[in-house]
């Protein structure tokens, strides 16, 4: 459910961006890869989860982000 709302607010950042700024791609990875970084905060954090369990979440985030990342990319208009 979480990583639909945060595709959902990245998708709508970038279209917003496209209408403000003429390096909408650029910028918007940039805000991206920020939000993913401080998403590895959290398997990284707290007590009670192994190290394999960790290693898990940290891939599981980060293939999120690959696939959000080149997905949302392909989608920015060339602007005129």
């Amino acid at each position: 459910m979480t990583v639909a709302v945060v595709s959902f607010l990245g998708w709508g950042l970038l279209a917003i961006l496209e209408r403000i700024t003429v390096r909408a791609r650029l910028t918007w990875y940039i805000v991206a890869v920020i939000g993913l970084v401080l998403s590895l905060g959290a398997p990284l954090s707290g007590t009670g989860v192994t190290a394999g369990d960790r290693i898990v979440l940290v891939l599981m985030h980060l293939t999120t982000g690959a696939v959000l990342f080149s997905g949302f990319a392909r989608t920015v208009g060339r602007r005129t």
